[in-house]
Parts: structure tokens; C-alpha cells; sequence
């Protein structure tokens, strides 16, 4: 651990995942900051440390318009998905497999080692962008600070922030990223900082709907650092980040769960994203992210001073109504898990397929 820690603070800082560059306790931090009982493991996956070749502006694809989306189609005329399973040594922690319906049954006519998410139009690949990191202190081999002058040193380590690159015109989008490359969320980079990591971890999605956690760890001094999280959902049709709430009806029973698992009053629920999937007969299920306050000394959840608790349900944003259920064929395929299940519009089919096997082909 030690080893993993001076090997980040000389450079290595942020890939796709928290860095292990945290003080006293932060690593224990760092991993219980997006840990919930209630969350399946395909939804926790974390992001290999091996991204694919980077993609920077400058030989990025011109961003041109995209084709219109297609109108909304039935489930069950969808012949081919895209399947992510965990791999942790694929890129963004799951490989995506392309699942036709071959006489009715689930057939892999094709893998892929890293995240591919497919909108209306196109296939979404992950891609990178280096930029420099905040000033913060500078440490040896041995974890300490170096001194030059009677003055810390201070650096501004590179960091590699992903993004979700459109096979079609190259555009990117970021979502967490300011102009610069600095994470929106979280710390920003203040003259006091000491210590400080960022990192991406894509959660799973649905439909054109793309999920990722941000999480960020800041030391500033005294007795301990303050670690941080957000959810991103993205929507690949528009390109933007937005949020997804469950249908007004369900919206105070969710919330009442949530206060029970907390052991708070429910007006003290705050919500903190949705993370989506399918169950393993092929149901949509969200789950529904909250959080309470709570002392530094007890706070288990993914911000420092705070505690979460999940909520499943079938009961999805109304943004997902037709893909509340996979088509019957694909059921067998999930073999009993819950999986992140991306559905390929049926008129481009033969587009995305292309699209999909030119993915990652270096």
C-alpha cells in the first residue's frame, strides 16, 4: 500500500479510479466511499488501470452533427444488446459484449475489452485526456514531504481524465470536467491543498443513459482529509449530463426507506443519483441513491460527513418507460445476475455493429 502510495505521489496520479495518494486514513476512506450493502457488485466495479490509446483534441474527429435519434421502438423487436460484465482489467472495469438473437437464444457474436455504450444513433467509446493536476505537495520514496529552502515543494502532477467519445464525429463529453480538465466536483484547487486525487468509475447505465461516480479526496491539513462523491448520469443522445428522479408517485415511499435505513427523519433524505441495471429476469431496476448527514467520526457514506443508503426498485425514471423490460431472449444470457444491458435500436443495427467491432481495434 505504501509502495502504490509514493509511486502516485511522484506522478502517477489519477487514471480512471481514486488514487491511492491519500493521507493518514484515506485509503480506508477512499474505499468505503462508494460501498453500500445494497448495491449489487456489477454496479461497484472498479476501473482498470489500463486505458485505451488517449484520444486528445487534437486528433479528436471534427464534432459534426449526429443523425436524429430514431423513434422510440418496442423491446421486443430489438434482435441484438450490448452486455457489460465486470473484467477489472478491462478498460472502465467491464468488457461489452455484442449478444444477437440467434433461433431465439443469446448468442456473443462479438467481445470488446472495455466499455461500449450505444445511444439512438452511435456506439460511445471511453477515451482519455491528460491535463495537469492541482498543486500539492511533492513526496520522496519514502511518503515524505520534500523540502527545498525551508519550503515545501510543490508539483502539478499529469492526471487522465476520461471521457465518452462518439464513434460517429469524435465528440466527448465530460461531464465532470471543467474547461481545463479539473473535476467540477469535489475540491477545486485551492492554494492550500496538500494532498489531492480524482477519480471516474463507471457505474453502469440504461437506454442512452450512462453512469459514473466521481470521487475526490482533499487534504488541506490537521487531523484528516475530506474525500468526496458524486453520481453523473449521461445522457448520449443530447450529450449532457442529467437527473434522473423516479416517478413522482414513488417518490415519498423511496425516500421513507431511505430514512428507516438511515435512522433519520425522512425530511432530513437527501437524494444522491441512481445507479441503473437489469435484474436477473430481465426487469429494470434503479437504485436509487440517498443521503443523511452525519459527524466526520461516523460517516460511512461517500462524502466525509455523511452517510448513504440504497433503495431498489423496479420502478424507473419515467425517461426509461420502454426499456423497463428486455426482450424474453436475452434473459438466459444474464445467466441469474444483474447486468448493465444496453439495447441496440433495431434500424442501426448494422451501423453500430460496424461501429462496434471498429471499437478498440488498435
Amino acid at each position: 500500500m505504501e509502495a502504490a502510495r509514493a509511486a502516485c505521489r511522484v506522478g502517477l496520479l489519477v487514471a480512471f479510479v481514486v488514487s491511492g495518494c491519500q493521507r493518514g486514513g484515506g485509503e480506508a476512506e477512499a474505499s468505503r466511499a462508494s460501498a453500500s450493502s445494497a448495491a449489487p457488485s456489477a454496479s461497484v466495479a472498479p476501473v482498470a488501470p489500463l486505458p485505451p490509446p488517449p484520444v486528445t483534441s487534437s486528433n479528436a474527429a471534427p464534432s459534426a452533427a449526429a443523425p436524429a435519434p430514431e423513434p422510440p421502438f418496442d423491446s421486443e423487436t430489438v434482435t441484438a444488446v450490448i452486455v457489460w460484465q465486470k473484467d477489472d482489467k478491462a478498460v472502465g472495469g467491464f468488457r461489452s459484449s455484442w449478444v444477437e438473437r440467434v433461433a431465439d437464444k443469446p448468442v456473443v457474436q462479438g467481445e470488446r475489452p472495455g466499455i461500449l455504450a450505444v445511444s439512438s444513433t452511435s456506439i460511445w467509446s471511453l477515451g482519455t485526456t491528460t491535463v495537469k493536476g492541482c498543486s500539492q505537495y511533492t513526496f520522496d520514496a519514502e511518503g515524505q514531504v520534500v523540502v527545498r529552502n525551508g519550503q515545501p515543494v510543490r508539483e502539478n502532477p499529469n492526471m487522465e481524465m476520461p471521457e465518452l467519445v462518439r464513434a460517429e464525429d469524435g465528440k466527448r463529453v465530460a461531464p465532470w470536467k471543467d474547461g481545463h480538465g479539473y473535476p467540477t466536483m469535489g475540491t477545486q484547487c485551492e492554494s492550500s491543498l496538500e494532498e489531492y486525487s480524482v477519480g471516474v468509475r463507471f457505474e453502469g447505465g440504461m437506454g442512452p443513459f450512462v453512469v459514473a461516480s466521481v470521487n475526490t479526496y482533499a487534504y488541506h491539513g490537521g487531523a484528516h482529509g475530506i474525500r468526496g462523491q458524486n453520481f453523473v448520469t449521461i445522457d448520449l443522445d443530447r450529450g449532457v449530463a442529467v437527473n434522473l428522479a423516479p416517478p413522482e408517485k414513488d417518490k415519498a415511499a423511496l425516500a421513507k426507506a431511505a430514512a428507516a435505513g438511515l435512522e433519520v427523519e425522512p425530511k432530513e433524505v437527501r437524494p444522491a443519483g441512481v445507479v441503473l441495471l437489469y435484474g436477473p429476469r430481465g426487469a429494470g431496476l434503479a437504485l436509487y441513491r440517498f443521503w443523511a448527514s452525519a459527524p466526520y467520526v461516523g460517516g460511512l457514506g461517500g462524502n466525509s460527513y455523511s452517510n448513504d443508503f440504497v433503495v431498489s426498485s423496479k420502478s424507473l425514471p419515467t425517461e426509461l418507460e420502454r426499456h423497463q423490460k428486455l426482450p424474453a431472449w436475452v434473459v438466459p444470457h444474464l445467466n441469474g445476475k444483474s447486468l448493465n444491458v444496453f439495447m441496440v435500436p433495431p434500424a442501426r443495427k448494422a451501423s453500430l455493429r460496424q461501429q462496434f467491432d471498429a471499437a478498440y481495434s488498435k
